[in-house]
């Protein structure tokens, strides 16, 4: 009796330490398919904006956008990572404060996420087309009605945004 006890423990002991060195689930795993640099469509509310994304390194990946308005501009710093929760993207508008969205759904070209407490936008929801990106934020969950943006973006090359012209 005494041996069955002592081998169900190490079975549980091995089981937690792969549990714990085990690769992220693709679910919690970064999307690598939004790594690159795209350059905002015209007709859409990225019609003189950029977003550039870093290849998922450690778990992370790291984003910035830039949105030029007249003879001003608006700038964006975000991350997409695992936290407590699970995947999670965190956005931080102007340098403010982080504020995250905890993924919703997370599919081969989409990851919706969300953060019902937050102003606007409550849900962002990224999805791909081969050198297409939408990134729709909105008030409301995909499924129902409300307030909406969408930000449509073409693959570019990166020097394309990070060089002098």
């Amino acid at each position: 009796m005494r041996r069955i006890r002592t081998s169900a423990l190490a079975v549980a002991a091995i089981a937690a330490l792969v549990a714990v060195a085990a690769p992220a689930r693709a679910a919690d795993a970064p999307p690598a398919w939004l790594a690159g640099c795209w350059q905002g469509e015209a007709g859409t509310s990225a019609a003189n904006a950029f977003e550039a994304w870093s290849t998922p390194r450690a778990d992370r990946m790291l984003g910035v956008s830039q949105t030029l308005r007249g003879t001003g501009s608006m700038f964006e710093f975000m991350r997409i990572d695992r936290g407590e929760r699970g995947l999670r993207f965190v956005a931080q508008p102007g340098g403010r404060p982080p504020v995250e969205f905890p993924a919703q759904r997370v599919e081969a070209r989409r990851v919706l996420f969300a953060n019902p407490q937050n102003d606007f936008p409550k849900y962002i929801d990224y999805r791909r087309d081969g050198d297409r990106l939408e990134a729709r934020l909105s008030a409301a969950a995909p499924d129902q009605e409300g307030a909406r943006a969408l930000y449509a973006f073409r693959r570019v090359a990166c020097d394309t945004i990070f060089s002098d012209r």
